[in-house]
């Protein structure tokens, strides 16, 4: 097992909702809420099509969680899923452009 984990802490705010029976969390700083909505529906789109693509999600819990723009990736842990402001959280994504976050 590789020791390789992920360290995001703020005062954050929480949009909360579900997903199934999987709590869905997007842990967001205040004013960068351009994209939750988009980001929470994608949230539910993908966990919908690798449950039926590859297998149910085994966790009880999804977090995205937001971190400053000093790189711009998101990396994926077991059901967290620290994701760089700058490519989701204060990106104005217009409805005709292509879908960044997702």
């Amino acid at each position: 097992m590789v020791n390789f984990y992920s360290v995001v802490s703020a005062r954050y705010e929480v949009m909360k909702d579900k997903w199934k029976d999987v709590k869905l969390e997007i842990y967001y700083n205040k004013g960068h809420d351009k994209n939750l909505n988009r980001m929470m529906d994608d949230l539910k789109k993908s966990l919908e099509y690798y449950s039926k693509s590859f297998s149910p999600y085994q966790f009880r819990q999804m977090r995205i969680m937001e971190f400053p723009k000093y790189a711009s990736f998101a990396q994926s842990f077991a059901n967290t899923v620290p994701f760089s402001e700058g490519i989701g959280f204060v990106l104005d994504v217009k409805e005709k452009d292509p879908n960044i976050p997702f």
